[in-house]
């Protein structure tokens, strides 16, 4: 299921991946295990919704950027690095959308 369609679901999406990674993602009883939310599948849907910041970006490096950014996160997540991940998204929150 496709949760980012443009910039403006992206900074949603965002929000609530702030709020409920790494294994805070709420759960849907009328949802299959495969189709409920979680951490991989939340940076797959965040990465996947960068195609649209590739639209606007000035360059090629703000997207290399943002994804790095993305993928620090995840690492820091996975490491059991809780503060880490949360910052690090929080970054590249700045970063796309900036003030």
């Amino acid at each position: 299921m496709q949760h980012v369609k443009n910039l403006n679901d992206l900074l949603n999406f965002l929000s609530v991946v702030i709020v409920s990674a790494p294994d805070k993602f709420r759960q849907f009883d009328f949802l299959a295990a495969e189709d409920q939310m979680n951490l991989d599948k939340a940076f797959i849907e965040l990465n996947n919704g960068l195609d649209f910041f590739d639209l606007t970006a000035v360059d090629k490096a703000e997207v290399a950027y943002a994804r790095a950014l993305l993928s620090k996160s995840l690492a820091a997540y996975k490491n059991g690095d809780k503060i880490q991940g949360a910052h690090l998204l929080q970054d590249f929150e700045e970063f796309v959308f900036p003030g």
